[in-house]
This record gives C-alpha cells, structure tokens and sequence, in this order.
C-alpha cells in the first residue's frame, strides 16, 4: 500500500500547486448568482405556506404568540416581508395568476404590484413588471399610487 498524498491548502482554501481554474472572486460571484435565483425560485412556495399558517391560525400550535412574533423569532423575517409575501399569494390565487410567471418576475417587484394590480391590469402590469427593472416599475407604481391613493403598508 502506497503512501497518501496530502495537498496543502492555502489561506484561500484552495490547494497549493493545483490547477488553477477560475479565480475565487468569479467562484464566489457564481455561487452567490446561484444561491440568489434559489431564494427568488423558491419565495412563491414560502408565500404559500406563510398564508396557510396565518390562515390557519399553525403559529398558536408553535406556541407563538401571533403570526408576527413566528415570523421574527422563528425566521429571522420581519412582519412586514412575510406580510408582503401572503399578500403576494393572496394576489396569485384571487386572479388566477400563473405561479411560474410570478416567480420569474420576483418579489420585489410582486411587492410593487400587489396593491394596484387587478382583472383589468394583470397582463399590463405583468409585461412591465418583466420588462422594467426594479427601480423603474416601482416609479411607475409610484404614480399610480398618487393617483389612487393607494396604501403600500401591509395590514
């Protein structure tokens, strides 16, 4: 039996004298790429199961005081995000919106949208909502707010 071969890691993890592939700065930009589309894939689920649980009341049998207090301790989210995220689902399911166009739009932008989208608007705002970067649906949303009034705090 032969003797092991140990490689010897440097300060940034990567072994002495391998090859070396992409520099780490373009590793850890990929990485944080991936680990950022994971958590935008996957917020549409959490809405769902966020508004099950304050429907339902789950949180009492956590032995939580209320929705806001699961939220903050248990997940490190405030109220006011997890509040934005069932509304978001709420918004899916009262117009029937495709679950897979809402999750490639995102959060942010669902965020936006969730007060003044409605039957009339859906697809007009969905398209911009694809189309326009973050910053530039929330100023339009903006304007419409102004027009109607409309209150972004989640209740």
């Amino acid at each position: 039996m032969g003797k092991q071969k140990t490689k010897t890691v440097s300060k940034t993890g990567e072994a002495v004298g391998a090859k070396v592939g992409k520099a780490r700065h373009e590793v850890v930009r990929a990485g944080i790429l991936e680990a950022y589309q994971g958590i935008e894939d996957n917020y549409l689920a959490l809405a769902k199961l966020l508004t099950e649980a304050v429907n339902k009341e789950f949180y009492i049998k956590w032995h939580f005081e209320d929705f806001k207090q699961y939220c903050e301790k248990e997940l490190g989210v405030k109220f006011s995000k997890a509040s934005y995220l069932v509304r978001i689902w709420n918004k899916v399911l009262l117009l029937g919106l495709p679950p897979k166009r809402v999750t490639k739009i995102g959060w942010s932008k669902m965020k936006e949208l969730v007060d003044i989208i409605n039957e009339k608007n859906a697809e007009e705002w969905l398209e911009k909502a694809e189309k326009l970067s973050s910053r530039e649906l929330t100023a339009e949303v903006k304007v419409i707010r102004k027009k109607t009034g409309t209150d972004r705090r989640p209740t």
